[in-house]
């Protein structure tokens, strides 16, 4: 089995490691930031950008070390999703009829 562990540079002299195992595990709920930050594929300088200007909820239980819900990354990758072509296609279609519907009931009075 291959070595999960990955070093970085953070800060100047500063290399910290990041077992990427953690990550997918299913029991673990809450990432520290470097974590967090290799699961949204994003540098730590943007996370923390992200979590002062709130757009990540943050835990800090010591005042401290800042924790991520793994929940609450993934709801936050899955608040960008965009509809394919089909689904505009299909909901723009399902509108038109039902404009269509409307317009004969107003029509027919």
């Amino acid at each position: 089995m291959k070595n999960m562990e990955h070093s970085f540079l953070i800060e100047e002299d500063k290399t910290y490691k990041l077992d990427t195992g953690r990550i997918n595990d299913p029991i673990i709920e809450y990432l520290g930031m470097c974590e967090a930050a290799r699961f949204l594929s994003v540098s730590i300088s943007k996370l923390q950008k992200m979590s002062a200007k709130r757009i990540i909820p943050v835990y800090k239980p010591t005042g401290g070390k800042v924790y991520f819900k793994k929940q609450d990354l993934i709801d936050y990758i899955e608040s960008g999703r965009q509809k394919s072509i089909y689904e505009v296609e299909s909901e723009a279609i399902r509108e038109m009829a039902n404009n269509t519907r409307s317009l004969k009931k107003v029509i027919n009075k």
